[in-house]
């Protein structure tokens, strides 16, 4: 979504939106799994132009008659392009795939880590906790999630080693700074519930585009995705 409304803003600041005509193809049945933020996607995309396709599954890719071709409802559909953008599926790691981690149930996930949603411990290995993209929970594939995990896991694996329970919860927090423009984002954030649990109430609305929010993605979460990757989280 945001490569999609960039390449638009760019386009039209470039003074060529006239020419242009932007489709965008959700695999699922919304925008996003939020309600509320579904419905603010889907009033910028409308305002903005775009014709926004549902339940649109890529299957192939002929790069050379530059034609996408589709899964849908109504079976396979093909779209011709000029320029395209593909996010490709999120799965484990072969390591964590082929390992006895993953949900039993081979229709749940593409490998994930079957782990209690509140301390991230495997529901079956006890001394073995996940975290970030591998942990198989229905929010928090960012790294905003793995800030509030790190902390969970800890308390955990401490009280674990102390032969205690651990007191920490993950409630589900995970962000996403949407780009909506050059120079303008909302920080969306929301937990399991799908409510919005914003961090700064009174600064920054959840739900409004905004110079903050962007200034906050272009340099202050840098240095902050940075520490983590050494991990200092």
């Amino acid at each position: 979504m945001k490569f999609a409304l960039l390449t638009e803003d760019i386009t039209d600041t470039a003074g060529n939106r006239g020419k242009a005509n932007f489709t965008y193809l959700a695999h699922g049945k919304a925008l996003i799994s939020v309600p509320i933020i579904h419905q603010k996607m889907r009033f910028i995309f409308s305002n903005r132009g775009f014709t926004v396709n549902y339940g649109h599954k890529i299957k192939a890719i002929d790069h050379g008659k530059k034609i996408l071709t589709f899964k849908t409802p109504d079976g396979d559909q093909e779209l011709g392009y000029d320029f395209t953008q593909v996010v490709p599926p999120q799965r484990a790691p072969d390591p964590v795939v082929n390992s006895p981690l993953p949900f039993l149930d081979k229709k749940i996930g593409e490998g994930w880590v079957d782990v209690k949603k509140g301390n991230l411990q495997h529901k079956r290995y006890p001394e073995v906790y996940a975290i970030g993209d591998i942990a198989g929970v229905p929010k928090g594939k960012t790294a905003a999630s793995v800030k509030w995990q790190a902390p969970v896991i800890e308390d955990h694996l401490v009280a674990h080693i102390q032969g205690k329970e651990g007191t920490q919860v993950y409630n589900g927090y995970t962000s996403c700074p949407m780009i909506t423009r050059v120079g303008k984002a909302m920080l969306i954030e929301f937990d399991y519930r799908n409510f919005l649990v914003p961090s700064f109430p009174g600064i920054i609305a959840p739900l409004e585009e905004g110079w903050i929010p962007w200034l906050m993605k272009e340099v202050a979460f840098k240095a902050t995705y940075h520490s983590m990757l050494q991990g200092k989280v």
